[in-house]
Formats: C-alpha cells, structure tokens, sequence
C-alpha cells in the first residue's frame, strides 16, 4: 500500500490507522475501569485505572487528528496544550480507550 500526503507522523499503515482511531470514538467500547480528572482539565490530567489494568501509553490528540502528547504515566502535564477538545487514546494491557477531555 502506498501512502502519501498525509501528516508528517504517518509514514506506515499503523500510523495511519491510529492516527485516525484516534478520531474515531465508539461510545459501545468498555471503560477498562479507567477515570480521566479533572475533566475539563486545567493541568495535570490524572487517569485512574481499576486493579489489574496497567497503562502502556497515553496518546492525545487535536481535534486535526495531530499527535499533541504521548506519555506512560497516570498523570499527563497539559499545560502545553491550547484550550480545546482534545481525544486521549490509553493503550493498557487489557485493550484501549478513547475519551474526550477539554482542556481549559
């Protein structure tokens, strides 16, 4: 497959792919027992994940599908981003969600 003019982050099949599960969100998908807080968030954003979920990777994304963080901790500094709508995609050892977050 050959992919071209696409954003600068995606040069491979699986970037391509991810970039745009990002902005695709299922509102049928399983929960893995994580929180995001606070929502909206001004900072810190912290995840909280039920007993026997692990994080793996934190990724969030702009509303353009751009790749604005990516993290493997339970508490993301935000403080970089614009205010806006952002989705945060968490790949654990259970499977992944997607959430949307607003950043004040």
């Amino acid at each position: 497959m050959n992919i071209q003019n696409n954003l600068t982050s995606c040069r491979t099949f699986e970037d391509v792919e991810m970039s745009c599960e990002a902005l695709n969100v299922h509102d049928n998908q399983a929960d893995l027992g994580l929180t995001l807080f606070p929502n909206p968030v001004i900072s810190i954003l912290n995840i909280e994940v039920s007993s026997g979920v692990e994080i793996n990777s934190v990724r969030i994304w702009s509303l353009l599908g751009q790749e604005m963080l990516v993290s493997n901790n339970s508490r993301i500094d935000t403080s970089t981003l614009a205010t806006g709508i952002y989705f945060v995609t968490i790949q654990t050892n259970q499977g992944h969600v997607i959430k949307r977050v607003v950043k004040q």
